[in-house]
């Protein structure tokens, strides 16, 4: 019963999240960062990890728990402004 409930809110969050997550059209498109070429492909895998935190920051948000970025992720973040071109994780 209590893991319905636990199921039930993730759910909830998820949904509200697809709702505001949204990217420009041309997100999608290959392009060069920094002289690297960055696959359409990467950028999905990039847009669902980006889906994924929300939905661990929406969830860590409501229940009062702190987090935070590190390694190549917090790198990434301030140096690149977002993922570091040739990678593909958080």
């Amino acid at each position: 019963m209590r893991k319905n409930k636990f199921h039930k809110q993730l759910n909830i969050i998820s949904e509200r999240n697809r709702k505001l997550m949204q990217f420009p059209d041309n997100y999608f498109d290959d392009e060069v960062r920094d002289g690297f070429l960055v696959p359409g492909i990467i950028k999905k895998a990039w847009a669902a990890q980006i889906e994924v935190l929300s939905d661990i920051d929406a969830l860590c948000q409501r229940h009062g728990i702190r987090w935070f970025a590190d390694y190549g992720t917090l790198l990434g973040a301030v140096r690149h402004g977002g993922f570091i071109p040739w990678d593909d994780d958080l």
